[in-house]
């Protein structure tokens, strides 16, 4: 769901999950782990994008509507 390359000392970190990069709990737990690894090491600069036709469309509202109350 996510990739990670370098570029000199920029760390370049896309998302990549679905035609529109709709987030949901595995993605934001990803990325989560994803950026404090980084903070973690000698990188640089941080630059994060989205595959495909957008960055993110936001929330994966399916996923909060099949998944209901407890799904946070």
């Amino acid at each position: 769901m996510i990739d990670i390359k370098t570029v000199e000392s920029v760390r370049v970190l896309t998302l990549s999950s679905g035609p529109v990069n709709a987030q949901d709990v595995e993605l934001l737990e990803e990325l989560t782990s994803a950026v404090r690894d980084l903070g973690r090491s000698d990188a640089g600069a941080l630059v994060v994008t989205g595959a495909g036709r957008a960055f993110s469309a936001g929330v994966d509202l399916n996923r909060v509507v099949d998944g209901g109350a407890g799904y946070t």
